[in-house]
This record gives structure tokens, sequence and C-alpha cells, in this order.
């Protein structure tokens, strides 16, 4: 009650009053919150988009581009793939350690060293490692028409012709 529809809950990081996240000093792993917290809100702030389309002589080129800004995505895949380093956002040297920025529970720093496997495990594969910014932008269609001059057409039983060509989900980013 009171809150955005359908927003993303989950375990997330556990925090201290300070907002760092709290580390099991045995592992060095984050440690989880013990109940459901929410993550993020899937709402965009604002959706846009913009549709066009240019005559030239017997030529019409058409396009729709479409804008979300805002909103948070959860996404299993993507976190697997990221904790794996497999994907172009997780390039990082496999070869060193790493150790998770945060505080063990008595407020220390975190000192435990971590192979890159565990560091990237543990932050992707909590569920607030999974939440991303859901802003968008998409190439939705592209077409390109030609109609034939009606001139041409007088002896057929055509009344007009034309022929198109499109592309859907070209783009997106």
């Amino acid at each position: 009650v009171g809150q955005p529809f359908n927003l993303l809950r989950g375990t997330g990081f556990l925090r201290d009053d300070n907002g760092n996240v709290v580390i099991d000093p045995g592992t060095g792993s984050a440690l989880e919150t013990p109940d459901l917290v929410t993550l993020g809100n899937p709402n965009p702030k604002f959706t846009t988009s913009v549709f066009n389309t240019f005559n030239y002589k017997n030529f019409t080129f058409g396009f729709d581009i479409e804008y979300r800004h805002g909103g948070d995505i959860y996404s299993q895949w993507t976190t697997t793939m990221m904790a794996r380093g497999v994907t172009a956002d997780t390039d990082f040297d496999r070869r060193i350690s790493y150790i998770i920025d945060g505080v063990y529970p008595n407020g220390d720093p975190n000192r435990t060293i971590l192979t890159a496997t565990s560091y990237h495990f543990d932050h992707y594969l909590t569920p607030e490692g999974g939440i991303f910014d859901g802003t968008t932008i998409r190439l939705n269609n592209v077409s390109l028409s030609y109609r034939v001059p009606s001139k041409v057409l007088e002896n057929t039983p055509l009344g007009s012709l034309s022929f198109t060509a499109f592309g859907n989900n070209l783009w997106f980013k």
C-alpha cells in the first residue's frame, strides 16, 4: 500500500547504518539480508516514441524509434553471464585477487582476499546484483517503399502498385 505497482523484491546485500556492505569475516563474501527488501522499481520515469515518414517523388521512407527512461530490470541470465565473466562488461583480470568493498560486522574494513571467480559470483549471484537500469533506446522498424507511377499501370487491371522493404527490431541499446 502506498508503493508503486510491481516493485522488485528479494534478498539484498546486508548493510550497516552507514550503507556499507557487511562482509562475512570467515569467507570474505557479502552477507545477504535475512528478509526480503525492495530492490528496484520497474516502472520507467517516462517513455516516448518518434514515428516519422518522408516522401520524395515515388519513394517513402519511414521509421519508428522508442526510448524508455529509467525503471529497473532483473535479469538472471545477465547476472549468470557476468558472474562467469563472459560479457563485455566484465573485462576483468582473472589472474589477480579482489576484495569486496565493505566492512566486517564490527565495522572494520574488509581485508579478506577473494579469487576473481569468488568475487564476481558473490556480487552478481545475489538478487541485488542482478538489478540493472532499464533505460533503453531502440529502432523498432524502418521501411522503404516505391510506388509505381499510375501512368505505367494504365493498361493493367491494377489501380495502384507499390513495393516495400522493411526491417523490424533493427537496433537496441
